[in-house]
């Protein structure tokens, strides 16, 4: 079996097609890393940016005078988005996320739009990642190699010496299969491991070998199962042509087809509510904590009585506790009014994720974009870290007016420390499980079409 397998690599590499489709792959690989991790560090630089000139309006808001507690309900804080190095695999996914969110009390954290989002031409470079490259050019690059792995023996009636000479029919599917796989992945999975470690060095971040790995055996398995697929195309078919072109529409299918009608479908299902509507909400929120403050804040001192603003020592501490409690209750009507919007995010999103699991192209994808925090449930995520962060200044206020503590703090301890948020590895590994499940089927396909018979030439064309 080793040495079959040794034959047909060394067979399949003595042709310029495999040469060339894997020194094409390699630079292929190399510039969309590089071009990932480019447009990765612009979206960090922007976040940077952003958090730069919020800590400038919270120092100016300090030394105007302004208490702790002020800052947080009047000015924004700003929570950058996590970006780690695994995010230049799936830059392209970048451009549809919030790349920091504001964050105060009594407001529901708000996302702001990336800066490159507003760039046609970024959104169009953006696109050629490693996760894009993957996902489609990388299948046709295997059926070129793979669509004739069969079909060719069996269109000049070789097919039926072949399969008497070789060892087993099972292990001459494996064997040419597995030339294929190699191939490919002589050209991708080197310029993969060089565009990650070219990624930590140029971001300046550690890389975690377990989403290193998870990210390369995520990429082989993928190279494996279109392999496969396309080898089983190959058996099946009485012609190179016959295979090359259902191996078109195989691909058609998985890469192009599926990931759209998934998309339509989330939208269709759970459509975006009217915006107007939201406003208004929000609006008519903003308008009752006007009307009925003295209200909202009593029905919020029966929850948390050692703020009653009657327990206050002087004014001053007495106002702040007042507007600590109304942003409290006013922040719940505010996560009212934007549950129907939430609740679609959220549902697209899981539906998504569901969706991702249909084809070798959009598992990948997903995989990759889980490992770099660009998954179409990195926005839930981001936006629960942001209403946890919120809660650790509502915390940091309540402790300083439980403590009677109203003086003037300073920029170095403000705002507090955020939990950095971790990649999910979970939808590499179910993925890398669902791939070898594919290419399994596959094999056992191109095994069934491939039994021993006759050497009769003819029986091959009929």
């Amino acid at each position: 079996m080793k040495r079959l397998m040794q034959l047909e690599l060394l067979r399949l590499m003595r042709t310029a097609r495999a040469r060339a489709v894997a020194a094409l792959l390699l630079l292929a690989t190399l510039f969309a890393g590089g071009l990932g991790t480019t447009l990765t560090q612009r979206h960090r630089q922007a976040a940077e940016d952003d958090l730069a000139a919020a800590q400038a309006r919270l120092k100016a808001k300090f030394e105007q005078g302004a208490s702790p507690l002020e800052v947080a309900r009047w000015t924004d804080c700003v929570l950058p988005r996590a970006m780690p190095v695994l995010a230049a695999l799936s830059a392209g996914n970048l451009d549809a996320l919030s790349d920091v969110a504001t964050v105060r009390l009594g407001q529901a954290p708000q996302g702001v739009p990336a800066r490159a989002e507003r760039s046609p031409a970024s959104a169009l470079l953006g696109t050629f990642d490693i996760a894009w490259l993957l996902s489609l050019l990388l299948p046709l690059a295997i059926l070129g190699l793979a669509h004739d792995r069969f079909a060719f023996d069996r269109s000049r009636g070789n097919l039926a010496m072949l399969m008497a000479f070789a060892p087993s029919p099972t292990g001459l599917v494996i064997a040419r299969t597995s030339a294929v796989a190699a191939v490919i992945a002589l050209g991708v999975l080197p310029g993969l491991g060089l565009s990650m470690l070219g990624a930590a060095l140029y971001l300046g971040e550690a890389l975690h070998l377990a989403d290193a790995l998870a990210a390369l055996l995520l990429c082989a398995s993928a190279i494996f199962a279109w392999s496969a697929a396309f080898v089983a195309l190959s058996a099946w078919a009485r012609q190179p042509a016959q295979a090359l072109s259902m191996g078109l529409s195989l691909w058609a299918a998985w890469a192009v087809v599926i990931p759209l009608a998934a998309s339509a479908l989330g939208q269709l299902t759970y459509p975006d509510p009217d915006p107007r509507a939201e406003l208004e909400a929000l609006q008519a929120s903003q308008e009752l904590a006007d009307k009925d403050a003295e209200r909202w804040v009593q029905a919020e001192v029966k929850k948390s009585p050692n703020l009653d603003p009657e327990d206050a020592i002087d004014g001053v501490e007495s106002n702040l506790r007042f507007d600590l409690l109304l942003s409290r209750a006013q922040l719940r009507r505010n996560a009212g009014a934007r549950y129907a919007s939430k609740q679609a995010l959220q549902r697209r999103a899981e539906l998504a994720r569901l969706a991702a699991y249909l084809s070798p192209s959009t598992i990948v994808s997903h995989g990759l974009a889980s490992l770099g925090e660009a998954d179409p449930e990195a926005r839930s995520r981001f936006e629960a870290r942001a209403a946890q962060y919120q809660s650790q200044l509502d915390l940091h206020a309540a402790q300083r007016l439980q403590a009677h503590d109203t003086k003037v703090g300073t920029l170095k301890a403000w705002p507090p420390a955020d939990a950095k948020a971790k990649p999910d590895r979970w939808p590499s590994f179910v993925g890398i499980v669902l791939l070898w499940a594919i290419s399994l089927g596959a094999l056992l396909a191109a095994r069934q079409r491939l039994t021993r018979g006759a050497i009769d030439p003819g029986s091959e064309t009929s």
